[in-house]
């Protein structure tokens, strides 16, 4: 763990956080030196060699399940293929992490070239998640207060479209890392990635908040807006979907059910994200101005309020298929389907749904319950 914390990136916060060690002196202290009185530093430093692996452990296994569920669940539409590419996205930011920290820990000479490699891509996936959920859910708002706009928008092809052009937008934003990032290794023999001397004013200075505004700030703004938004046209549609029922419209009453399933489903991905992320957008706030002694008691909880932050904002990675299963009917049904070898049903709602997405209205979906309603609806 390096205790001095000299890293500055708020995406790549897994590299302040690995096993750089400070060097062993002759006193009564080993690696750590003085902080190693303190009891609390002590469980930072265990927190930091074995949560990846529980992170691992819970993420990856429910990451793949997720990817299987949602290709079990066709036809593929724009929000399948978001939820299939996050899972995916998740499972690649977790694999870096464990391996930078493995790598480190173990002091395993990946050169120069090995460094840039892991914090580039490392920095991108961690971003990328981010982003794919910020486009989730301004999907969800456009389908809960333009339903009109649905078919226009919110298809499987725009969504790779807005993904791909994410994907090029946060690669050339993570450049840098490719001649910024380089090796060190200690007298000791203790090996690190950090960056090279002549680029430590950019990356202290400028990359610690552009990397910060790329990766949590405007995502959580961008989140916490839209998610008004939709809680507050969900109880709208909510309306709706009464008068639709009490008037025996059974197809409508059904469609305006799966869409809003679809959307508070992904309302709580994104507000569980805006939980775990926003105590990282604090601390990075007011970190530059956290003053403490150097290995005092103060110094120690420094570490262990880092290491707690580190701790929510990786689990990101690992949390998104049980809130899936938690808050989605269809998704909890078609992984027990998968799970347990059994057929899906079709039910007979979905010939009925294609008939009503072949037909156009001028109407909205806020409009009197005998108007009729249109929209793409093929929502999982």
């Amino acid at each position: 763990m390096d205790v001095n914390l000299t890293t500055t990136d708020w995406s790549m916060a897994i590299y302040n956080n690995t096993t750089t060690t400070v060097p062993t002196t002759t006193s009564k202290y080993g690696e750590y030196g003085p902080l190693e009185e303190f009891k609390i530093f002590w469980a930072a430093v265990y927190i930091n060699l074995y949560y990846l692996w529980v992170i691992f452990a819970i993420g990856f296994p429910g990451n793949m399940a997720s990817i299987i569920t949602i290709l079990r669940m066709p036809p593929l539409t724009s929000s399948t293929a978001y939820v299939a590419v996050l899972a995916a996205v998740d499972t690649l930011a977790i694999i870096d992490k464990l391996l930078f920290h493995q790598l480190t820990l173990y002091d395993v000479h990946i050169g120069v070239g090995g460094c840039r490699v892991l914090y580039y891509f490392g920095s991108f996936f961690s971003m990328y998640v981010n982003w794919i959920l910020v486009a989730m859910t301004v999907e969800r708002f456009v389908a809960i207060w333009f339903p009109l706009k649905v078919g226009s928008y919110c298809n499987g092809r725009k969504a790779g479209t807005i993904m791909g052009v994410i994907a090029i937008i946060l690669l050339l934003a993570d450049l840098q890392f490719l001649w910024t990032a380089t090796q060190h290794v200690s007298e000791t023999g203790n090996v690190d990635c950090g960056f090279a001397a002549e680029y430590q004013t950019f990356i202290s200075l400028y990359w610690y908040w552009i990397d910060g505004t790329l990766y949590a700030i405007i995502p959580c703004i961008l989140l916490f807006i839209f998610n008004f938004l939709i809680i507050f046209g969900i109880r709208r549609s909510g309306r709706i979907q009464k008068d639709l029922t009490n008037s025996k419209s059974d197809q409508m009453a059904e469609k305006f059910r799966q869409q809003r399933q679809i959307t508070i489903m992904l309302v709580v991905v994104s507000i569980v994200f805006v939980m775990l992320t926003i105590p990282n957008c604090l601390f990075y706030i007011v970190k530059p101005y956290w003053t403490y002694q150097k290995n005092s008691y103060d110094h120690a909880k420094f570490v262990m309020t880092n290491q707690i932050i580190f701790v929510l904002s990786d689990s990101n990675h690992a949390v998104n298929f049980y809130l899936y299963f938690l808050s989605g009917k269809r998704f909890r049904r078609r992984f027990f389907d998968t799970i347990l070898c059994r057929r899906a049903v079709r039910r007979p709602f979905t010939s009925v749904m294609r008939t009503i997405n072949s037909n156009v209205s001028n109407t909205s979906i806020y409009t009197t319950p005998s108007s009729k309603q249109n929209g793409e609806t093929k929502f999982t």
